[in-house]
């Protein structure tokens, strides 16, 4: 019976480990997928209320497509020395209270690239901007120093 119980307890453990290992090739398969879609796939296949963040070379891409707000969440300060478009509305996301109640005076039906200094802050911000109903917000990976390095 011992034998048994043991034997049991083996074929668990087999079928557990066999069952975690396919889960954890299936993300990253799903993981590498992402990271390869092109600016108009991100787009449009993006599940409406999940933020996505894009590289440089697909902020550039999207920033000619209408209906697209390139959204700085920098401070003025920050703003002050340099912004990737002069067009980018600028909405400082660490004044919490007036970040609010500014982005709600935006059209949550348009597409928003936001950007910050590194990524972190807008990253916030793109999280806030969902959880309030925006539908599609792109943060861009490494905010405008990965976009300086890409311009250089």
């Amino acid at each position: 019976m011992k034998v048994l119980n043991f034997a049991i307890a083996l074929m668990l453990i087999a079928f557990s480990n066999y069952s975690c290992a396919q889960q954890a090739q299936e993300k990253t398969e799903k993981a590498a997928n992402t990271e390869q879609t092109t600016p108009q796939q991100t787009q449009s296949e993006t599940p409406a209320g999940q933020v996505v963040d894009i590289d440089v070379n697909q902020f550039r891409q999207m920033m000619s497509q209408p209906d697209v707000v390139v959204l700085d969440v920098r401070t003025p300060q920050e703003v002050a020395q340099g912004k990737i478009t002069d067009d980018a509305l600028n909405i400082d996301v660490t004044n919490k209270p007036l970040f609010e109640q500014e982005i709600e005076k935006l059209d949550k039906d348009k597409t928003y690239l936001v950007y910050c200094r590194s990524g972190h802050r807008s990253g916030i911000a793109s999280q806030e901007m969902v959880r309030r109903g925006f539908k599609k917000v792109y943060n861009l990976k490494g905010g405008i120093l990965a976009w300086q390095q890409a311009n250089q």
